[in-house]
């Protein structure tokens, strides 16, 4: 059985405003109106693979479109933390499942190029954003991450991941309802015995019970 990525850390630095001349930067997304949730900004912004949208949208995710996102920074409890759905061939797990509970932080909100980092921990892993873009208007709002990992594996050696995340919802007064989290595998290299989820696949998840509660 392959190892549910989900629990799996990530070694992240933060490089978003030190792109190199190969990048991508804000303003090349976002072009005068800033960036906005269009499909061709979200896929510049993930330029390893634009089709990386598509499956985004296959595993669920709704997208909330507007350059003026409402501020999300905080740190939520998503409790039940359950699949939602997935694109794993033969996949072991199935809707509804109950992973272990995810903690997340959002901070440094930018609303002038509408960017904000990112930290989640789930059964003591922790995960970090390297670039990311948030999208939305009203209470609505959706963000893009990009992160990096390093797994060792079974036979101690070192698994490259990187991949695409999103996270969609509505904030309220008390916290964010119709959440939604989707990742996809965008890119991994060393994993000699194939124990993670291969490029292109991956796994959206909810709040079974509607609400993901302020920490």
């Amino acid at each position: 059985m392959k190892l549910n990525y989900i629990f799996l850390s990530l070694f992240i630095v933060l490089v978003f405003n030190s792109c190199s001349d190969s990048e991508v930067s804000f303003p090349e997304i976002a072009g005068e109106a800033g960036f906005t949730g269009d499909r061709d900004q979200i896929e510049e912004f993930f330029e390893i693979d634009p089709s990386l949208f598509d499956e985004f949208l296959g595993l669920g995710l709704t997208v909330n479109e507007g350059a003026n996102p409402p501020i999300i920074n905080g740190t939520y409890l998503v409790s039940p933390y359950a699949l939602s759905q997935s694109n794993v061939p033969n996949e072991t797990f199935s809707a509804g499942d109950v992973f272990a509970d995810l903690s997340f932080t959002t901070s440094n909100q930018n609303t002038d190029e509408n960017t904000l980092d990112y930290v989640e921990i789930q059964a003591g892993n922790v995960n970090q954003s390297f670039s990311s873009l948030v999208s939305g208007s009203g209470n609505r709002f959706t963000a893009f991450f990009r992160t990096t990992s390093q797994v060792i594996g079974t036979d101690g050696n070192s698994i490259d991941i990187i991949n695409g995340i999103a996270i969609s919802g509505e904030i309220t007064t008390s916290g964010i309802t119709d959440y939604q989290y989707v990742f996809v595998i965008t890119e991994k290299t060393n994993d000699i015995n194939n124990e993670i989820i291969n490029v292109g696949e991956g796994r959206s998840f909810i709040d079974s019970d509607g609400l993901v509660d302020f920490q």
